[in-house]
């Protein structure tokens, strides 16, 4: 049978991996760290279960829900969105609400932003090139600057003029923005994006788990703490991995790759031409750095998430586990906080003891907790997490994606192997597809 070797073992190589393994082939995963998921993967600590941040499953496609359940046994329970922004010392409903916003911010910035929208409605800018420039010749610039400017650059690390409109277009759009047209028609309704789905036990987690029994179960293999070294081609071709495994160098012969790692270590591995790498190694991510608190209390909120666009506040969003599913914690309450920032950066290298004392300190602050609350605290680092998309990522990317779809056996997909922000069904439906398109390049030339 042929050998499939999946770079990966996030969702989207999981997925992928399983649907090969379904079908008898022999594959191999590779996975550096000692656990499956990728960025979601969920994390057990003293009496929780949580994930990377908040994580919910709303797809279009509603037949990945019912693929999950057929094929990996998950049980889903559906929840309605609850989510704010702490803004100015006062706690905003998310997605925007007009009643909210006149109640929460003095009158006279209501007006403002009335009067700025309905201008940029009427005379809307002409240049659409920035994150900036789309999103105030959409929502006005009190609206831009009040909601969404802080919050951007504090995720990505860059000045709003900088970043692409494509972020607009891909966050906004996710982060329900639509909703502020409609509160201000009247329309309050957050929409198909109101409600989502969660596993009732195990976290989005259990979704890499069940990925991975099951893979192994149909022979598949599975190589945690493994280290590529290099990726052998032959004219347009991917002939062979080579790896480090378990203190043992090996080199292996593939039919087939799928690659969900960022474009730029492709490039150097696979000895790619020095403009490739060049392009690929501008294709960067920003980190995030994870604090997980536990709390003597049943809760700190009823909300999923809350965002903290303000850059006083050290973190950027909690997300609070239990409210997802009860079966997260015992009896307990846990809040995750993200920090975003630059791999090997200051925030990146700061001590845990700092990061958790600035953490506690912000979210006191904000009359979330009490410091003598807290039970333990635990930090994770991921270095991979937001693609940065700024003004010349699209050359840069269509430089390296020209490269990668030069060889007829390799599929590059998920977040960080296509360089896109994307959510968990996009990337389960990325690696189920590639599995079926594999699948018929391997039948045509083996005719």
């Amino acid at each position: 049978m042929p050998k499939i070797a999946v770079l990966g073992a996030g969702l989207a190589g999981l997925s992928s991996a399983y649907e090969f393994s379904k079908k008898g082939f022999e594959v191999t995963v590779f996975e550096k760290n000692p656990q499956e998921g990728g960025l979601a993967k969920s994390i057990s600590g003293k009496g929780f279960l949580s994930d990377l941040g908040p994580h919910r499953f709303h797809p279009k496609n509603k037949e990945l829900v019912e693929y999950l359940e057929s094929e990996l046994g998950i049980n889903f329970i559906e929840r309605k969105r609850k989510s704010q922004i702490f803004l100015k010392g006062k706690f905003i409903n998310y997605p925007l609400e007009l009643t909210n916003i006149l109640q929460s911010v003095p009158l006279s910035d209501s007006i403002a932003m009335l009067v700025d929208y309905a201008s940029a409605k009427i005379f809307p800018g002409k240049n659409n090139d920035s994150f900036e420039d789309w999103t105030q010749n959409r929502f006005g610039k009190k609206i831009y600057n009040t909601f969404f400017k802080g919050y951007t650059e504090k995720i990505l690390g860059l000045d709003c003029t900088k970043i692409s409109k494509d972020w607009s277009e891909q966050r906004i759009k996710l982060l329900d923005l639509k909703s502020i047209l409609k509160s201000f028609s009247g329309n309050n309704s957050s929409g198909p994006e109101g409600t989502f789905f969660y596993p009732e036990k195990g976290g989005v987690g259990s979704f890499s788990k069940r990925f991975a029994e099951k893979i192994s179960k149909h022979g598949g293999k599975i190589l945690f703490n493994s280290k590529i070294k290099k990726i052998a081609k032959k004219n347009n071709s991917i002939s062979g991995i080579s790896y480090e495994h378990n203190g043992k160098n090996i080199s292996e012969k593939f039919d087939f790759v799928v690659s969900t790692i960022p474009l730029k270590n492709l490039a150097e591995l696979s000895d790619a031409p020095k403009n490739v790498i060049e392009s690929a190694s501008q294709l960067k991510f920003r980190g995030i750095v994870f604090v997980y608190l536990a709390l003597n209390k049943k809760n700190v909120s009823d909300n999923h998430w809350i965002y903290f666009p303000e850059k006083d506040f050290f973190c950027n969003r909690i997300s609070e586990p239990q409210n997802f599913s009860e079966k997260n914690t015992q009896n307990i309450s846990v809040v995750c906080a993200e920090i975003t920032c630059n791999f090997g950066d200051k925030i990146w290298n700061e001590k845990d003891d700092v990061i958790i004392s600035k953490t506690i300190s912000s979210l006191s602050r904000a009359g979330l907790f009490n410091e003598s609350e807290v039970i333990s605290s635990t930090v994770l680092r991921e270095p991979f997490v937001y693609p940065i998309l700024d003004l010349d990522y699209k050359k840069n990317l269509a430089n390296a994606r020209s490269y990668a779809n030069s060889f007829q056996n390799l599929k590059c997909i998920g977040r960080s192997g296509s360089f896109s922000y994307q959510n968990m069904d996009a990337s389960l439906e990325q690696g189920i597809e590639a599995a079926k398109a594999a699948v018929k390049i391997i039948s045509n030339t083996r005719r």
